[in-house]
């Protein structure tokens, strides 16, 4: 049975070439529409998230009121020491690790010269982040003073198809000396960072590099970036008031109110109001804005299926009377259109996939992101392309199967079709996919101006 019904929809779909050309085209294109905005949403909303310990590291922030401005704040650069402190003082805190922007350096590497930007960080940097270290021990591959970890990517630039563990590096940078360069040895081999990733390098330099200011804790100076581990169970609340309380006794002779709080690290890339992170952070309305036109492109596409379905109705009444007249069963007649849609959806699905990997490096320069496909290849992904190609078949081939397959081989062979309701349906749906399509125009062309 189940062979028939794919011959006969294969039949019908072939000998209508036109007619399937503009369904499968229309659908091919908003669903790789829907795939591109899906690859973006997800990259963004993922942030940080493959870390092992994720959901138990937080960025320290510090959150006030100006007090000229009357204007709230919150500021992710921390004082010097207070990350020993954190981890000296309260038991909840197992690790806490500081990174500062060492901004670009003047790198010397097998007689050639670089740019580079840096980070500093501290010898817990491996043991609270999950950055994969393919080559050295990620225990002591920042322990020295004399060392510098350089990622997959920078190593092949630096020294090529050759080992870069043990080799040296010469690097000049204002923080650690303004005149002088100084060189370290290669003692780790980092794989590159994911492209969602809130802390971004190449090459990681000891903290211990950085001169200190002083050994107290200032609160209205400072430069690292302090991420807390948390052990478990941790009550966040009354952590964040202890902690709020240590600094407002090491606040110094500035009485500025301020407190302290503990931001998820999944949470920082979607939080633009905390300032003096390491990379660009996003809002998370450009995510829903996205999802929003691409499912809008994609209703449209089946509202112009269910038009075309329309348009067609009478056309196929012939054959829907025969049918019956032989003994077809409606459920019949549902399933063999229904089959229809599915197969046109499945065919602009295969041709969406192909012009989603087309069309990413244009994305890509758009969004500023590294996007890849490889997000498609997951078990995840399967379940939405699965789930993607079963909506748009059921809400494409509604009406075919629901109404057509109404019709009775009386009405359907004298081609008395009621059809003042689907005539009332079509306009409706006309009216909706312009307005829609008219709204997507204004918007861009606003955007275009803002831009």
């Amino acid at each position: 049975m189940l062979r028939n019904y794919l011959t006969v929809s294969l039949r019908n779909l072939l000998r209508h070439k036109v007619h399937s050309l503009i369904n499968v085209a229309g659908l091919a294109i908003s669903i790789a529409l829907s795939l591109l905005a899906s690859l973006y949403v997800h990259s963004e909303w993922t942030y940080d998230q493959f870390h092992e310990q994720a959901d138990s590291i937080y960025r320290v922030v510090k959150t006030g009121v100006n007090s000229n401005s009357g204007a709230e704040y919150a500021k992710a650069m921390m004082p010097e020491n207070l990350a020993s402190a954190l981890v000296a003082g309260f038991p909840e805190v197992v690790e806490a690790a500081r990174i500062r922007d060492g901004y670009d350096s003047d790198i010397r590497a097998h007689g050639k010269r670089f740019e580079e930007r840096i980070l500093f960080a501290d010898a817990a940097f491996f043991k609270v982040f999950s950055f994969d270290l393919l080559e050295g021990d990620p225990a002591t591959a920042l322990t020295s003073k004399n060392s510098v970890v350089l990622t997959e990517q920078m190593a092949r630039r630096f020294f090529g198809a050759d080992s870069a563990m043990g080799k040296t590096l010469s690097i000049r940078n204002v923080f650690m000396d303004r005149t002088e360069a100084r060189d370290l040895i290669v003692t780790g081999i980092a794989a590159d960072p994911p492209e969602n990733s809130s802390i971004k390098f190449t090459i990681l330099v000891p903290l211990q590099l950085w001169p200190p200011r002083t050994d107290e804790i200032q609160f209205w100076v400072g430069d690292e970036r302090i991420f807390v581990l948390l052990g478990e169970p941790a009550d966040l609340a009354a952590l964040e008031g202890k902690v709020t309380r240590f600094a407002h006794e090491h606040r110094g002779p500035r009485k500025a109110d301020f407190s302290l709080r503990l931001q998820p690290m999944t949470d920082i890339h979607l939080d633009p109001s905390v300032t003096g992170g390491l990379e660009p952070t996003s809002n998370p309305t450009y995510s829903y804005i996205l999802s929003a036109i691409a499912l809008s492109i994609l209703a449209m596409a089946c509202i112009n299926f269910v038009n075309l379905a329309i348009g067609r109705a009478s056309a196929r009444g012939l054959e829907v009377g025969i049918r019956k007249i032989s003994g077809a069963h409606r459920n019949q007649l549902m399933k063999q259109f229904w089959g229809e849609s599915l197969i046109l959806a499945a065919t602009a699905l295969v041709i969406a996939i192909g012009l989603t990997e087309l069309s990413l490096p244009l994305f890509n320069s758009v969004t500023e992101k590294d996007l890849t496909t490889a997000t498609l290849h997951g078990p995840s992904t399967a379940v939405y392309l699965l789930a993607v190609l079963l909506v748009v078949a059921l809400a494409a081939g509604i009406y075919p199967a629901v109404v057509m397959s109404g019709f009775t081989p009386v009405e359907a062979l004298t081609n008395r079709l009621r059809l003042g309701s689907a005539s009332v349906l079509s306009r409706s749906l006309i009216v909706a996919q312009f307005a829609a399509a008219t709204c997507l125009v204004v918007s861009m062309v606003i955007m275009l101006e803002q831009l």
